[in-house]
């Protein structure tokens, strides 16, 4: 999913003092055209395996709710292409939630990375693990690194010095790397609340069952229609609907926040 948010909760979210005008005009659009953003077809959306879509978007209009069809970095000439039989299925059977390796999204490595590259200023350098961030005394950032083989095994330890250091290793990686530092005092400034209050950032997963509708036991995916309901009482919502691979596995969610902490074994 590729969502823009409105000013008023972006700046309830993020900060009122980032320019949300100028990100609208410029930048989101940016992301919209690097990534190629697409909503599904109209010929895919009434595709049998799209059955369960259709039926969450009229239940949504009976209650009163604006469809809408979820912009997504997808290439959909994949899905028909699977539902062809010229391609595996993975979009169009649920799979997708296990990742999609065939080509058919544009995501960070056939857009923005390989933009990068192109520029001859960037190299990307593959299998490497960082253990360690750490804040040098001239201002400058340490990553302690690992190069290992598809294995895992070890080949090189490299120390990294930059003056500039972005973390883009996911909500669980980012967040490992932080504590580390606060534990071990690789970054003087951070700060104590670092690792508390680590959850799931508003997300919940529902399985729904009704013997009423039957969505088919092959769903096309991914989550590509849904709604808002921004003035809920609660708290604005966005609902999507997606596929349930078959046979599924149990998805679990938690409206608990832990913290994360790091405990040295040596």
């Amino acid at each position: 999913m590729t969502l823009q948010p409105d000013g008023e909760r972006f700046a309830q979210s993020v900060s009122s003092r980032i320019d949300y005008d100028l990100l609208a005009v410029e930048h989101f659009p940016r992301v919209a055209r690097t990534l190629r953003l697409q909503t599904i077809p109209d010929d895919l959306l009434n595709h049998e395996r799209y059955r369960s879509s259709r039926q969450f978007l009229d239940r949504v209009a009976e209650e009163g709710f604006e469809p809408l069809r979820v912009p997504m970095p997808i290439d959909w000439e994949f899905a028909r292409r699977e539902l062809a039989g010229e391609l595996a299925p993975s979009y169009t059977n649920g799979d997708l939630i296990y990742g999609v390796n065939n080509g058919g999204k544009f995501s960070v490595d056939v857009t923005y990375l390989a933009e990068a590259e192109a520029t001859g200023h960037v190299r990307i350098e593959t299998l490497h693990r960082v253990n360690d961030i750490e804040r040098g005394r001239d201002g400058t950032w340490i990553a302690h690194t690992d190069r290992i083989s598809m294995d895992g095994v070890v080949l090189e330890r490299k120390r990294i010095v930059a003056d500039a250091l972005f973390l883009g290793a996911g909500s669980p990686g980012t967040t490992r790397l932080l504590v580390k530092a606060l534990a071990k005092d690789l970054i003087p400034d951070l700060p104590d609340a670092v690792g508390t209050g680590w959850g799931n950032n508003g997300d919940r997963v529902f399985s729904v069952t009704t013997t009423l509708l039957g969505p088919g036991a092959w769903q096309g995916g991914p989550a590509c229609v849904g709604f808002k309901d921004l003035g809920n009482p609660a708290g604005p919502l966005m609902i999507v609907t997606g596929p349930v691979p078959f046979p599924a596995d149990l998805l679990l969610s938690t409206p608990n926040r832990p913290n994360v902490t790091w405990v040295r074994l040596d």
